[in-house]
C-alpha cells in the first residue's frame, strides 16, 4: 500500500435531480419536497482529513444539503489498490457507510403523516475511487479517423504547428468524418513529458469549442490544461487555468481538487 495515501483528498457533487428510487411519484416527492431541488440543486461533500483507522481509514469532511453544512466522519475500507482494470488503467476503490439525521439537514416533508413514515436516520452507502489514466498503454487502438491519431502522426513527422494546421483543415473540410476528442492525445503527450505539445493540444481543443458546447466542456479542457502545467512545474499558469475552469463550472470536482493541492 502506498505510504502517501493519507495525502488523498476527496470531493463529491451530487445532482439532486438525479435521485432515482425506482418509483416516479416517490422520486418527485424526494426531489421537490424533501430536498427542494429548485432552490438546492446540489449535495456537496469536501474532505478535510483522511487518516488510517484500524484496518481501514477514517474520512472526515463537510457534508452540505439544503444549505446546511455539518462535519461527518466516514469509516472506509480499501476494496482495490493499484488494480489494473480492463482498460489498463490503475485504480483504487474505497467503500464506506455513513448515517445522518435527515432533520438536521432540513430534509422534512410538509405533511406530518408522510414525513412520519420516513426514518429520521438515513444510511448512506458510498463507493468512490480514483484512476491513474494510462494514455500510452490503453487497449483502445489509435484509429485513423481520430483527431488524436492525426495530431500524433503529424507532430512526430513535421512538428506540432503542422499538426495544428492540419486539425484546422480537417475541422473546416471534413468535420463529420472525424472524432474530435483531444483528451487522450493531450494526456499521452504529457505522459511522455512532452508538456508543451500537450498544453498545445488542450489550447487547440478550447479554441475549437463553439456555442453548441457547454460550460462543462470548457471546464474539462481548462482543468487538464492546468494539470499539465502542474506536471511541468508551471504553478502560476496551472492556478490560472484551474481558476478559469471553475469560472465555467463552479462544481468541477477535478479542478477544485487540483487547485486545493496547490494551496500552501
Amino acid at each position: 500500500m502506498r505510504d502517501d495515501i493519507e495525502k488523498s483528498t476527496f470531493s463529491a457533487v451530487i445532482d439532486v435531480a438525479s435521485i432515482a428510487s425506482g418509483a416516479g411519484g416517490r422520486d418527485g416527492i424526494l426531489r421537490d419536497e424533501f430536498f427542494d431541488v429548485e432552490n438546492h440543486p446540489k449535495i456537496l461533500f469536501r474532505s478535510t482529513k483522511f487518516e488510517r483507522s484500524g484496518e481501514g481509514f477514517l474520512l472526515t469532511g463537510m457534508l452540505s444539503m439544503r444549505d446546511v453544512t455539518k462535519e461527518v466522519q466516514i469509516p472506509v475500507t480499501v476494496v482495490t489498490l493499484d488494480a489494473e482494470d480492463q482498460w489498463q488503467h490503475n485504480r483504487v476503490v474505497f467503500e464506506g457507510e455513513l448515517t445522518v439525521d435527515r432533520k438536521e439537514y432540513n430534509l422534512i416533508y410538509d405533511n406530518d403523516f408522510w414525513d412520519s413514515i420516513v426514518s429520521d436516520e438515513i444510511r448512506i452507502d458510498i463507493s468512490f475511487g480514483a484512476r491513474h489514466y494510462n494514455a500510452l498503454n490503453t487497449i483502445f487502438p489509435w484509429r485513423p479517423n481520430q483527431i488524436g491519431t492525426v495530431i500524433r502522426d503529424v507532430t512526430d513527422e513535421k512538428g506540432f504547428e503542422s499538426a495544428r494546421k492540419r486539425v484546422y483543415q480537417l475541422w473546416e473540410e471534413e468535420k463529420d468524418d472525424y472524432s474530435f476528442s483531444f483528451y487522450r492525445i493531450g494526456k499521452a503527450f504529457a505522459q511522455q513529458q512532452r508538456y508543451e505539445e500537450s498544453i498545445g493540444v488542450f489550447d487547440l481543443a478550447i479554441e475549437l469549442l463553439g456555442s453548441e458546447d457547454t460550460p462543462e466542456d470548457y471546464a474539462f479542457y481548462y482543468t487538464y490544461r492546468g494539470q499539465v502545467f502542474i506536471w511541468s512545474g508551471q504553478i502560476e499558469e496551472a492556478r490560472e487555468s484551474l481558476e478559469r475552469a471553475l469560472e465555467y463550472d463552479p462544481y468541477s470536482v477535478a479542478a477544485g481538487e487540483l487547485l486545493r493541492h496547490l494551496e500552501p
